[in-house]
């Protein structure tokens, strides 16, 4: 397998539209890597620069240290499988896996070898002889994988593939995927706009908005010190909670809460009392309390709202609490947060299944001052990273 990577790659259309620009970034040997970011951002043209489906504007694409920025898609020992699955309809599944070896005059035998291989990994043994509008979505996906494995590439890419499963399906096919990839031992690039399958799938994630690296990282580096409120508020399900907030003294002072910081995090913060940040605490971090507990205890604090919404999955339960607006204007937190369909003035917090929580009733929570994650106003920056 092989190494890709994109140095200061920027693709530009005639009109002056910058779909990537200056992407540096390197996908290891043997990696799955995911491209993740809303419609849009350049994920899948980035993809299709590798393909060589699309030109390259600026700088170059190295694949196995050999420059392939200008050669064509037929030369980059690269297999591609899409989203849409472009299956021959009128061949069967054995002629459609074996169709880039038949075309490379591959032997009869070898090509046999390859298909049963490659059928056996992925469950296929059974509907060699079937054609297309006999399988399932999921089946039809698993023949398009086996059609890029036949091929032995440097590298797979994988463009939403997906995208066209039920919620079910999907689970299934991303397991088989990352089993698939692992037993393989190959490089893997997978775009996707869907950050569970991101988080749940790669081994790291790229995270993109507007054509602009935002993060490269581990699933849990990305989660537990996202780079900027984009990736903060991308990253998670349910989103993490943003809100305007303000330093005073030794304490950061949301909407909601007064939340103690311990006076080495105070020092490291590079702000004056009483000057606006955003404040991000994930729905997880918060703890019910009994009512009528202190509002402040070492480094949490605790605060009451009334319970607004309540979503019950079983296992656990979503609540969404009315609070007050921060200091920080709402356009100017969508702007950072590449949004425009937050919930403002509402807070999510995630509740155990056996809460006492009702519809209407009041809530007594407390929040821990490990769990916020402190951001500029001015440019949306982790301050803390």
């Amino acid at each position: 397998m092989a190494s890709i990577v994109f140095e200061g790659v920027t693709k530009r259309y005639p009109d002056g539209t910058e779909a990537v620009t200056s992407l540096d970034l390197t996908v290891h040997d043997g990696e799955l890597a995911i491209l993740v970011g809303p419609s849009g951002c350049g994920k899948s043209t980035a993809l299709r620069m590798v393909a060589g489906l699309e030109e390259v504007s600026d700088g170059r694409i190295v694949l196995d240290g050999d420059d392939v920025t200008k050669r064509s898609p037929s030369d980059r020992d690269i297999a591609m499988v899409f989203q849409n699955y472009a299956l021959y309809p009128h061949m069967t599944v054995a002629q459609n896996m074996s169709f880039a070896l038949r075309l490379n005059g591959t032997s009869k035998a070898d090509t046999a070898t390859k298909v049963r291989e490659a059928a056996t990994t992925l469950g296929l043994e059974r509907l060699l002889e079937r054609k297309p509008a006999q399988l399932s979505g999921g089946q039809r996906q698993r023949v398009a994988m086996g059609r890029a494995i036949v091929r032995e590439p440097k590298a797979f890419l994988m463009d939403e593939p997906l995208s066209n499963l039920d919620a079910k399906l999907r689970v299934q096919t991303r397991m088989e995927i990352a089993r698939l990839q692992r037993r393989l031992r190959s490089t893997m690039l997978y775009v996707t706009h869907d950050q569970v399958e991101a988080m749940t799938l790669g081994d790291r994630v790229i995270v993109m908005r507007a054509g602009r690296l935002q993060q490269a990282g581990a699933p849990g580096e990305l989660f537990n010190s996202p780079a900027n409120v984009f990736v903060a508020g991308f990253i998670g399900s349910p989103a993490m909670n943003l809100v305007g907030a303000r330093i005073e003294q030794d304490a950061v002072v949301l909407p909601f809460a007064r939340v103690p910081l311990t006076r080495e995090r105070r020092a490291q913060l590079d702000l004056r009392d009483g000057e606006p940040l955003i404040a991000g605490v994930r729905p997880h971090a918060f703890r019910e309390v009994a009512s009528g507990a202190p509002a402040t205890s070492g480094d949490s604090a605790t605060f009451t709202a009334t319970v607004e919404v309540l979503e019950a999955l079983g296992a656990e339960s979503f609540a969404a609490l009315p609070i007050e607006r921060g200091v920080v204007d709402d356009a100017r937190l969508d702007e950072l947060a590449g949004t425009s369909e937050a919930q403002h003035g509402m807070l999510t917090v995630r509740l155990e299944a056996v809460s006492p929580a009702a519809v209407g009733q009041p809530l007594t929570l407390a929040l821990d001052g490990a769990a916020l994650h402190l951001f500029s106003a001015a440019d949306g920056r982790n301050l803390e990273r």
